[in-house]
């Protein structure tokens, strides 16, 4: 996969009734992510949605893990919980 420019992209959309899965794959790696919306969903969305996703997965897997962005999304993090009352990150009630 060596004649591929860096940073190139395939996208491929794909109607599934009233949803759109997008697949985005690294030529470079060959690493593969989808996501899916709705299909009235502007596609530069969705678009921006799977590059940002795969962005994120090549990051982990050279080691570098995204950092939070904003203060409200780390609280959403610190404070995820489950189905139950319980804290995912921190265990607290």
């Amino acid at each position: 996969m060596s004649g591929h420019a860096k940073g190139e992209v395939y996208l491929e959309f794909v109607p599934i009734g009233r949803q759109v899965k997008v697949v985005a794959i690294d030529a470079a790696t060959g690493v593969e992510v989808s996501v899916i919306g709705p299909v009235n969903a502007a596609q530069s969305d969705l678009q921006a949605l799977a590059l940002r996703k795969l962005a994120k997965r090549l990051s982990e897997e050279n080691g570098t893990p995204e950092v939070p962005r904003g203060a409200g999304r780390r609280k959403f993090l610190r404070h995820f919980r489950y189905g139950s009352d319980q804290c995912r990150i921190c265990g607290s009630l």
